[in-house]
């Protein structure tokens, strides 16, 4: 396929878009040379968060529910973190230490 103005040829293989491994999260779609140039990731998880880990079937520590889709912030921490509470509770900032709040409990602080 080419562009409109004959500039240059673009691969179909290159146009497909790749879930990034936070989608539950971000929702977002990349090419693979954007996630290659953001550890695996979308750019916006990539700055903001990092990559997370998800389980399924826990209960959320802010509006106990279960049956969701909890974000798990570290093996030694036992809470977890609905998708839709962290998209709500955790804004981007930094604490003190320069570390990104995205990946600390605010229940128990484990980072």
């Amino acid at each position: 396929m080419a562009c409109s103005n004959d500039c240059c040829s673009i691969n179909e293989d290159d146009t497909k878009n790749i879930k990034c491994p936070n989608f539950l999260l971000c929702e977002s779609y990349e090419s693979q040379e954007i996630l290659d140039d953001n550890n695996g990731l979308c750019v916006y998880c990539n700055i903001i968060c990092g990559k997370l880990e998800f389980e399924l079937d826990k209960q959320c520590i802010i509006c106990l529910q279960h049956n969701k889709t909890s974000v798990c912030f570290d093996p030694k921490c036992t809470h977890h973190i609905c998708v839709s509470c962290y998209k709500v509770k955790y804004i981007f900032d930094e604490d003190n230490d320069n570390q990104n709040i995205f990946k600390i409990c605010s229940i128990c602080n484990v980072k």
